[in-house]
């Protein structure tokens, strides 16, 4: 006797690590029950908010193909095949990004299993802007600037 299938329950062990500034390994076993053949896997990503306080909200993506486990796209919806682990990128730096992974059978996509991670600050992509230095005495001078534009900081200025 052969049952109908089923959607899938959410995918175990959902774990995200950073590999570099820009990229991150999502990792995750099967659905305890699959209830059918898996199809094919879901990845939702986006950015939460920058750790300069700046909020994301990105919606649209296309979806790519896992192609080698690497995928190279925007932040947005992924369909992959029957596959364990991805490679994310390319990320914004020093950012804090949420990621959902769905399992589907035939019949559909079940629920989501999700996990969070910062990816790494970065070196700046610009210089101090407005360098001005003034004569104090013979032998010293005063510096002032401003930092970076902020989407240029990738993290935290010190």
């Amino acid at each position: 006797v052969t049952t109908l299938q089923d959607l899938p329950t959410e995918p175990l062990s959902c774990s995200a690590v950073e590999i570099h500034s820009t990229s991150v390994s999502l990792q995750w076993m099967d659905p305890s029950m699959p209830n059918g053949m898996i199809v094919n896997y879901h990845i939702d990503y986006r950015p939460v908010a920058s750790r300069s306080g700046i909020d994301y909200t990105l919606s649209g993506a296309e979806a790519q193909n896992c192609i080698g486990n690497m995928i190279h796209s925007l932040p947005g919806t992924l369909d992959l095949g029957p596959v364990l682990e991805c490679t994310v990128d390319p990320l914004l730096k020093a950012t804090n990004y949420s990621f959902m992974i769905a399992a589907s059978t035939n019949v559909g996509r079940g629920p989501w299993c999700s996990v969070s991670i910062w990816t790494n600050e970065d070196v700046p992509e610009d210089s101090p802007m407005e360098v001005t230095g003034m004569s104090m005495t013979s032998s010293s001078i005063t510096l002032s600037w401003e930092p970076p534009p902020a989407n240029c900081q990738n993290g935290e200025i010190t």
